[in-house]
């Protein structure tokens, strides 16, 4: 039995085989990913986490336990769907780096899309009354508008 550590110690695992026949990320045995899914290299899927049919996890990506990627959905290169949360069919998740090195990303959560960056999460009005009250009339703060 092969197995991967996620970050919690070894756990049950195998390297997914993608629809063009070549190797991907690492994914646990306790999870299920669709078919047609493709799992980029050195990304990770989670224990009880599921991948829908003809989704992709990007390169670097990790899709966290028990984590749900709907149909067709996207998680970009390097992104990360935490534990628990639920990516909708055709949705995207994706990440933003802004120039200090503070990651910006957007996710679909219960209908809603969310933005999350460091500790905050946001819908988009609550981040740009977050960041033109804490950030405004800045260089940082232009970057920061621009990202949203």
């Amino acid at each position: 039995m092969k197995t991967y550590n996620f970050g919690d110690g070894p756990t049950p695992a195998h390297q997914h085989i993608n629809p063009d026949g070549t190797l991907g990320g690492w994914v646990a045995d306790s999870a299920t990913v669709g078919d047609r899914a493709t799992v980029g290299d050195g990304a990770t899927v989670g224990a009880d986490a599921t991948v829908g049919a003809d989704a992709t996890v990007g390169a670097g990506a990790i899709v966290g336990d028990r984590a749900t990627v709907g149909v067709g959905a996207t998680v970009g290169v390097g992104a990360k769907v935490g534990d628990w949360a639920k990516v909708g069919d055709g949705a995207t998740v994706g990440f933003t780096r802004r120039s200090d090195g503070y990651v910006f990303s957007a996710c679909e959560v219960d209908g809603e899309i969310r933005i999350f960056a460091g500790c905050r999460n946001f819908t988009f009005p609550e981040a740009r009354a977050h960041w033109e009250a804490t950030r405004g009339g800045t260089p940082l703060g232009d970057e920061t508008m621009s990202i949203l």
